[in-house]
């Protein structure tokens, strides 16, 4: 340690654990001062700490650490058995044994009882996923390379952020090929769980085929607290009850499901709640012994009501957004298996997910507003969107669809330019909401205040944002709203995101001659293309905009206004409808004295000056904002831009 800390760029972090402290932490004997609270680390960074932004820490904060510029993990919990990948005694003998003297920990004396035969690889493993997912993300992360890949934690949390792993097993060959089990196990899980890194339907619908065994049997890993000792055996507490995210069910969020044994026994037994212990154990010794001699056709109905008391109990866990390894949605996703819990952001919650900080939205429209929000049990944080416009089911409905479209439609390694859907709540009360993956502040943001969040670059603001919009029309989506508001850029990372699905469609939907539009207009006035004024209506009350005009030139004008203002701090065309006639007029002149635009006619001066204040860019913008949409078309980004 002292060796690693003395290495430039490096520094101590410290972890502090909370809550019970389970036998296996530390030493198996009862003995004074065993138990291990603090581990201490060190984080060596690639240059010197004065040249990094620190980012908020969104989870293990309890000792009120607001930032990374705190070098403390406070309240974290011991990892759960429910999240350990177990082994058998035998197996554990081939990766231990050849690299020890002696013989292999006893476990602790209850532990078959409550777990069976099967036991951790390392006794001493504490960091939980959740662990390791805070420190990929706060630290932005994009390759992992482990020199002790242990039971993989590690691995998981790569695996759940979509960054590439390179773990090193330097026990033996055993120890390898039992750690890409637990790999493959959990990429099995991950691909069966909607809204992850490794979803899509063709994975998810193969898993669920071939593979169902590994997913019941991640499934039936259920959390439990170590600290408790139940004599219902393996997975069960004391009143019969599975101890899935106990805190969700506690908090009344999630129903609580049961065993088949557990449901028998609360309907038979005579042993009132309260009764003393060695009542209870009695009954149950003898009740046992009675449902071992009972047949599978009378376990049947006991069994089918567990299956589906859990099958419950993990709808509504996906719809909290709490992941669990393994668990699967049902085939109407998230927000159709269980109508969600209200939205009170004066209560500081939304749905389940609670406010970061200041209450205030971090954004907002017509439609609603957009909170900063936390999940209490998993530590997620999101965005979530809360709608309270006219229409506000309809308008959550559609974003969600829109969303799940593009996460089926668009490939896994280019959904970094797109929040991930995580939760949503189409029916929820009073108003309907939608949670993703938290980005960044938005450009609008960060142009407005600079100061705070510094200033993007718009070379790489524009080659992401072409590629993100590119994306989207391959996937047969039209975003129909670009605009710096609806593009998320997170500072520490220089990554662009796009955002704000509401105005979307699909480009298959405007084929079909019965389909109309959805708006009487579409784009925010400043970056609305010449083809979209003015709006127009129909005698019959229909939207008066041609659908044929609805097409990717109107994402491309969009997308070079967003660039120039990126540019020049300033919208390109902040008068609308006004200053688009002087456009349309003075362009053809612009374009042909694009060359050298100090020949251009006096009665083009005021457009003029607008390109010469993009300076490199104004040959970008004159591309891009063609009033014509036939011959509008990407710009070229050239390196003398950078």
């Amino acid at each position: 340690e002292d060796l690693l800390l003395n290495q430039q760029h490096t520094e101590e972090c410290t972890i502090v654990y909370s809550g019970g402290c389970p036998p296996r932490t530390g030493r198996t004997r009862r003995v004074p001062l065993a138990a291990k609270k603090v581990e201490t680390g060190a984080v060596k960074f690639p240059v010197a700490r004065t040249k990094i932004q620190t980012t908020k820490k969104g989870s293990f904060t309890v000792c009120g650490e607001a930032s990374t510029y705190q070098g403390t993990y406070s309240g974290v919990e011991c990892r759960a058995v429910s999240e350990m990948p177990l082994v058998s005694a035998d197996t554990k003998k081939k990766i231990i044994a050849p690299a020890t003297t002696g013989d292999l920990p006893t476990p602790p004396e209850d532990w078959q009882d409550r777990h069976g035969s099967d036991v951790p690889l390392f006794w001493n493993e504490s960091k939980p996923i959740a662990y390791w997912n805070a420190s990929i993300e706060e630290f932005c992360a994009e390759a992992v390379f482990d020199l002790t890949a242990g039971t993989g934690a590690l691995m998981e949390a790569s695996l759940t952020a979509g960054i590439a792993y390179h773990g090193l097993c330097s026990l033996n060959k055993e120890h390898m090929s039992w750690v890409q089990a637990v790999a493959d196990r959990a990429a099995c899980g991950m691909m069966a769980l909607e809204g992850s890194t490794l979803y899509s339907d063709e994975n998810a619908k193969a898993v669920k085929k071939h593979f169902p065994h590994v997913l019941e049997s991640l499934s039936n890993q259920d959390d439990q607290d170590e600290a408790y000792q139940t004599p219902l055996g393996q997975n069960q507490s004391q009143d019969g009850f599975s101890s899935v995210a106990p805190g969700a069910v506690k908090d009344g969020l999630v129903p609580k499901a049961r065993r088949a044994f557990v449901i028998w026994f609360q309907e038979n037994s005579e042993v009132k709640k309260g009764a003393p212990k060695h009542e209870f154990l009695n009954e149950m010794k003898h009740l046992g012994t009675v449902w071992q001699g009972m047949t599978d056709k009378q376990k049947a109905p006991l069994m089918a009501r567990s299956k589906d008391e859990f099958m419950a109990q993990r709808s509504a866990l996906a719809v909290l957004g709490i992941r669990m390894r393994g668990s699967t949605t049902s085939a109407g996703g998230p927000d159709e298996a269980k109508d969600p819990p209200a939205a009170d952001e004066s209560g500081g919650r939304v749905g389940p997910f609670e406010l970061n900080g200041a209450r205030a939205p971090i954004g907002g429209g017509a439609y609603g507003s957009v909170y900063s929000c936390q999940h209490p049990q998993s530590g997620l944080n999101v965005a979530v969107k809360v709608y309270r416009g006219s229409d506000d089911p309809a308008d959550c409905r559609h974003e969600v669809e829109q969303m799940k479209l593009l996460m089926k439609a668009v490939p896994q390694q280019k959904m970094m330019w797109f929040p991930l859907l995580v939760s949503s709540g189409v029916t929820g009360r009073p108003w309907p909401w939608m949670a993703t993956s938290l980005c960044g502040p938005s450009l609008a943001t960060a142009l407005r205040n600079p100061a705070a969040h510094g200033k993007p670059r718009t070379w790489s603001v524009a080659a992401q944002l072409r590629s993100a919009l590119q994306t989207l029309h391959d996937a047969g989506i039209l975003h129909l709203d670009v605009k710096p508001g609806n593009v998320l850029w997170c500072p520490c990372t220089d990554q662009v995101q796009v955002c704000d699905f509401g105005m979307s469609e699909n480009m298959a939907r405007l084929q079909k001659a019965s389909q109309a539009p959805r708006f009487l207009q579409y784009v925010t006035a400043a970056y609305r293309p010449p083809e979209l004024w003015p709006a127009r209506v129909n005698g019959d009350g229909d939207c008066g905009v041609r659908k044929q005009l609805l097409t990717a030139a109107v994402d491309m004008w969009a997308y070079a206004c967003v660039v120039c203002e990126v540019e020049t701090g300033n919208p390109f065309m902040p008068k609308g409808e006004a200053g688009l006639r002087a456009w349309c007029k003075q362009w053809p002149e612009l374009w042909k004295t694009r060359s050298d635009l100090a020949k251009c006619p006096a009665a083009s001066h005021t457009c003029c000056t607008k390109v010469l204040r993009a300076g490199k860019w104004g040959l970008f913008v004159l591309v891009g904002c063609a009033p014509d949409p036939g011959k509008r078309r990407w710009p070229e980004l050239c390196l003398n831009q950078k």
